[in-house]
This record gives C-alpha cells, structure tokens and sequence, in this order.
C-alpha cells in the first residue's frame, strides 16, 4: 500500500502518507471529520459517506474485469457443513458490521434461506484473513468473505494465504455486491481531485500488478451511480427487518446503514429510503 501511494504521488506530483484505519469504524469517523483526504472506501461506508456529503469516489476498484463480486462462504475443508441450512446454530466469522461481504449480505443471504439467525454464535475478526485464519483454526464454524468467480472458479482472500487455500471449502456464493472505490475528502479543491482521478486511472494501465498486490484491483474505473443503487435498497430494507441486528455488535436495538456516521435518533424509521449516492456518470 504505501508504494502505491508514493507511486501515485510520483504521478500526481502531490506529498501523500498513510494512515493505517484499524476498522471500517475508524476509517468512516477519519473521514468524516476531515482527519483524511484520501481514502479506499468499502461500498457500504462509501454509500453512507457519499450521502452525507463527507466524500466523492475519484474511482471505483475492477476485480478480474467484473464491476460486480460476490460473497462466498467457507467452512473448513473437513467440515461436514455442505449447505447454508446447516448453518443454523453453527459459530460465525464476520470481518465488520459494515462489511458488505464479511457480514451484511451473508445475514441477509441466511435469512432469506429461512435459517435463524439468533441461532448463530457470532464474533468479529476485523478483516477477511482474519476469518479464514479463524474456520481453518476450528475457531469458528464458518465465515462470509469476498470472492471472485472466473470461468466457474471461485477464489478469494484463502487463495492468496500460504498454507491455508487446501484448508478452506466453499460451500455457497451469492450476492452481486458493488466495488470499493478510492475516494477523496468532499471540500477537495477540485482541480487536485481531477489530477488525483487520471492519475489513478493511469496507474491502472501501468502498473495493474502494483493494484493488485496493493488492493486487489485489477483496474479503476470512473464511478456510476447506478452500480450502488439497487445494493443500496437491498441492505436498507434488510435494516428495516432486523435481520442485520445482533448481539455480537455494540448495539443490537437498531442497527442502521453506517451508524457511526449518521447522526439520526435511534427511534428513527430504520426502513426509510436513503438518499441517493452522489456519483459521477460520466465516463472519462
């Protein structure tokens, strides 16, 4: 991560430094009070970020030429667990309750299949190794995690993981979840958002092995709006159910989209539409 930004300051022209967030927590309150001026945002923060005018994406992240990736879940390669239905009671790896893999669309995914979801033993890891560390181990039974489907291949973050890849089994993958994307602070002089924008762009033509070692992209693209909408109306109807509450996270009244940064009253219609991400359409 820090070549890339120092490469992306060579090409910028522009002194950028890191700053490590240990949670999607900690990134959004970074960003939302103003304490960073560039971030790579998950799609669900980003979304939240965006509507409370705190960030505009510069680019989104291509992974293997799809705009879209799904979630997967994995069990243990030993594991005699074959079907989401045999998750019901079983101990759950989640990454973040922001995290749109690690978390919210597998719950949303379990529930729709009928299994209970106060059934699950749940605990948060912080990051997608983290949970494969955790189902290899017999620390947990299973644990929802990105994924990229190729030519009917599905790898993910296990397949990069020394040791471990023969360790994991997936045993479902669902879901079309949009990407992540490398934002910049709102109030950015616009003329440096621009620079910072065709520079990522082009770095995306140079230097794709750089991305992918970084971040895992393969390619930037000039955000769409429309890639996040219906993602958007999918988690909030599933806030409005219930289904992303629970007792695992610090609060299991009301779990709302991105509730470290939107300051609404807990008595709040959780089911209410949320305003639409302000992305730019246009293609470079």
């Amino acid at each position: 991560m820090t070549e890339l930004v120092e490469r992306l300051g060579e090409i910028a022209d522009v002194d950028i430094s890191v700053v490590e967030a240990p949670s999607y927590d900690r990134l959004a309150q970074l960003i939302h009070h103003g304490e960073i001026d560039l971030a790579w945002v998950p799609p669900i923060p980003l979304i939240a970020l965006a509507q409370n005018q705190r960030v505009v994406p510069l680019v989104t992240n291509h992974r293997a030429g799809q705009e879209f990736f799904p979630c997967a879940i994995i069990v243990a390669a030993g594991s005699k667990i074959d079907s989401l239905a045999g998750l019901a009671s079983k101990r759950a790896a989640w990454v973040d309750i922001h995290s749109a893999a690690g978390f919210v669309l597998p719950r949303i995914e379990l529930a729709a299949k009928g299994v209970d979801l106060s059934t699950l033993r749940e605990r948060f890891y912080g990051g997608h190794e983290a949970i494969v560390r955790a189902v290899a181990s017999g620390r947990a039974d299973f644990a929802g995690t990105f994924a990229r489907k190729v030519r009917g291949t599905v790898t993910g973050a296990w397949s990069q993981m020394s040791g471990l890849a023969e360790s994991i089994k997936v045993i479902a993958t669902f879901g079309e979840i949009p990407p992540d994307a490398i934002a910049a602070r709102f109030d950015m002089d616009l003329t440096l958002r621009e620079t910072l924008t065709k520079s990522l762009l082009a770095m995306a033509k140079t230097e794709p092995e750089l991305l992918r070692a970084a971040i895992g992209a393969d390619d930037f693209k000039r955000p769409k709006r429309q890639l996040y909408e219906p993602f958007q109306a999918l988690v909030m109807a599933a806030y409005g159910r219930g289904e992303l509450a629970t007792s695992a996270t610090r609060d299991d009244a009301i779990l709302r989209a991105a509730a470290t940064i939107e300051q609404r009253p807990p008595e709040a219609d959780a089911t209410q539409e949320m305003p639409a991400i302000e992305i730019d359409d246009d293609e470079p």
